[in-house]
């Protein structure tokens, strides 16, 4: 089975016992199934304690690699520590052979044990690069939607995969773009307001982000305190400092061993003044 997609079926479970779901690709004997799309692969009625898969059973020898499983009847995590009610959405293997190596699951993570019944080896994740970026008033950056390894890396050949769009979802406005080498870039340029705001890529049920800050200053706190002998008034400047547009104001606060204490900022500094404080070792500051 090469280059297809399988898509919208609503699959029906076997009512003769074992009560089962056996998916819209079954095998028995040997198959290849290479550069497929899942997609949209649902129950027609979801059954408690009905086992099978949505999308591939398999009885005997399959290996299945450069595929997408996408959208395929999941509602929501199933873990290992729950008792299990219903399908595994991805693949079921029921004593043969089965490897699925080299597939995009929009769990974006391995399934075995929550979506496939059997262990999953190298499978790609998709990701969004950076997570964080800050950039000034006016200013533009690029955002990339990466498919690597799980290990990491990028694949060594990315058209031995089915054609893969993403799309991206940034204040408000939506870009679709094909991946091209396991990338595909957006450009964000909404960056005439101050403000944070959040990029998100998609590809089937997964979706992933990346936060952008505009015009945010930073700012680093210096404290210095004075040495002190018992019966001494402890005394601690500080001092604001970093990429700063203007003068900060306010107070700064101050926990020592989680009791607060503040101090006004002037031209950027503040300077606090404790009395009272038993001889011991303060190292919660």
């Amino acid at each position: 089975l090469m280059n297809s997609t399988i898509k919208n079926n609503k699959v029906e479970y076997v009512s003769d016992w074992p009560f089962m779901y056996y998916g819209v690709v079954q095998n028995e004997g040997n198959m290849e199934i290479e550069r497929c799309v899942f997609y949209n692969n649902t129950p027609a009625a979801k059954y408690a304690f009905v086992s099978g898969s949505y999308n591939i059973y398999n009885w005997g020898t399959l290996t299945a690699t450069h595929n997408l499983f996408l959208e395929t009847g999941i509602n929501r995590p199933y873990y290992w520590y729950e008792e299990r009610t219903d399908a595994f959405a991805y693949a079921y293997n029921d004593a043969g052979d089965i490897y699925l190596n080299y597939n995009y699951f929009d769990y974006n993570s391995n399934p075995f044990e929550i979506y496939t019944n059997f262990d999953v080896n190298q499978y790609f994740i998709l990701d969004l690069e950076p997570e964080y970026s800050a950039i000034n008033i006016g200013e533009k950056t690029n955002i990339t939607a990466t498919l690597k390894l799980d290990n990491g890396k990028f694949y060594k050949d990315y058209n031995l995969m089915p054609d893969i769009y993403v799309t991206f979802k940034i204040n408000g406005k939506e870009i679709v773009k094909k991946l091209t080498d396991g990338k595909a870039t957006v450009e964000f340029n909404q960056s005439t307001i101050k403000g944070s705001y959040k990029a998100i890529a998609i590809l089937g049920n997964c979706s992933v982000s990346a936060d952008i800050d505009v015009g945010k200053n930073y700012s680093q706190i210096d404290v210095e305190s004075e040495e002190i002998y018992y019966g001494d008034k402890a005394t601690f400047n500080i001092k604001v400092t970093g990429d700063l547009t203007h003068q900060p104001t306010g107070n700064i606060s101050l926990f020592i061993n989680g009791k607060l204490h503040t101090a006004t900022i002037k031209n950027t500094k503040a300077r606090l003044t404790i009395s009272n404080l038993t001889p011991q070792a303060y190292n919660n500051l």
